[in-house]
């Protein structure tokens, strides 16, 4: 129960400050909207976006576990930064950045869905197809790919 509470806040935490990000992103302020998003991590998960960025995605797992198990909510809740960070740098015409952080995004989200992750709580499915959708035209790696036949099935 205290469990569902902490992740319920956290979400709604997220949202509002997703959606604050993406006011700042629509008014062109994208330094603030990703300042916005970096302040978030930090409060959630004691990460800053440099750091989440330039770390392996498999380290950014093990980050995140506890024992034997990962805690694959809030791993896709930091999924669903790293997506929004992206659609900034879209709207900033640097795709390249954007691209990066979509990939990474998509590894988070669907090795959060195969270990077990609340399907409701982000709606990660449909964040995976856009994020496919997204990526269509570029090499996904190895590992996401792996990732995705189990995800498939």
């Amino acid at each position: 129960m205290f469990r569902k509470d902490y992740l319920m806040g956290m979400i709604e935490d997220m949202t509002s400050m997703i959606a604050k990000a993406f006011g700042l992103k629509e008014q062109k302020k994208y330094t603030e909207a990703l300042w916005e998003l970096d302040d978030l991590m930090r409060k959630n998960f004691r990460l800053n976006s440099e750091l989440v960025n330039r770390m392996p995605t498999d380290e950014i797992i093990e980050m995140f576990r506890v024992g034997p198990t990962v805690e694959v909510d809030q791993l896709q809740g930091l999924a669903r930064m790293l997506r929004a960070e992206s659609d900034i740098y879209e709207a900033s015409e640097r795709p390249e950045e954007a691209v990066v952080r979509r990939i990474k995004a998509l590894h988070l989200f669907v090795y959060s869905a195969i270990h077990g992750a609340d399907r409701d709580l982000l709606n990660y499915p449909q964040h995976v197809d856009e994020l496919l959708d997204e990526l269509e035209e570029y090499k996904i790696p190895a590992a996401v790919e792996k990732l995705m036949v189990e995800y498939e099935e």
